[in-house]
């Protein structure tokens, strides 16, 4: 089937939005992650490119991908998961990097801004019931934890680093009393 023309992320819809309707649930979840196909041999261009490897320490050369997975329940209790959209990074803008001198390429949208708004398009114009955002601490970002809360009215659950600074009350946020993760031992 996917080998039979190129979806555009409409068409992919289409395709997956019969499977979604029959398995949604209000108490589902939709789970971000990214992944690199490595394309060592293949030549440069904005699709293929280097990209920062977490799982590696260092930058590959390859297609980033960015990946919703809906995750729900079936009416027999059976536990399913499926993607239901996808976005890929592009690194459009060639630049000269000040410091080395090296040509390189950067993108024109961040990656938690492709995430948000393909959320959005996810929760208001195809209408998928879930309850939850997860994803890996990549993504955990201030602005996309407050723009799940209060745009999108949905939960979520991300990993956070040890170094992440919180208020323990309203009055020690108000005082600027703020205590790292790490300090409060809530770091395994």
């Amino acid at each position: 089937m996917l080998n039979a023309e190129k979806y555009s992320q409409k068409e992919y819809w289409r395709v997956v939005k019969p499977v979604v309707r029959q398995v949604e649930r209000e108490d589902a979840a939709i789970l971000v992650d990214d992944t690199i196909e490595e394309k060592p041999h293949t030549d440069e261009s904005e699709l293929i490119t280097w990209h920062y490897d977490h799982s590696q320490g260092r930058s590959v050369k390859g297609i980033n991908l960015l990946n919703f997975i809906y995750h729900s329940k079936t009416s027999s209790g059976q536990e399913i998961s499926f993607p239901v959209a996808y976005e890929t990074v592009t690194k459009p803008d060639v630049y000269q990097d000040p410091k080395s001198g090296k040509w390189k390429r950067r993108s024109l949208v961040s990656k938690n801004e492709l995430v948000r708004e393909r959320l959005k398009v996810l929760c208001r114009i195809n209408q998928i019931k879930f309850k939850y955002v997860i994803n890996d601490i990549w993504f955990s970002s201030k602005d996309n934890m407050k723009w799940i809360k209060n745009d999108l009215k949905k939960d979520f659950v991300m990993a956070l680093k040890g170094n992440r600074l919180v208020a323990l009350s309203e009055q020690d946020k108000v005082q600027g009393r703020f205590e790292t993760l790490e300090d409060l031992g809530m770091v395994q």
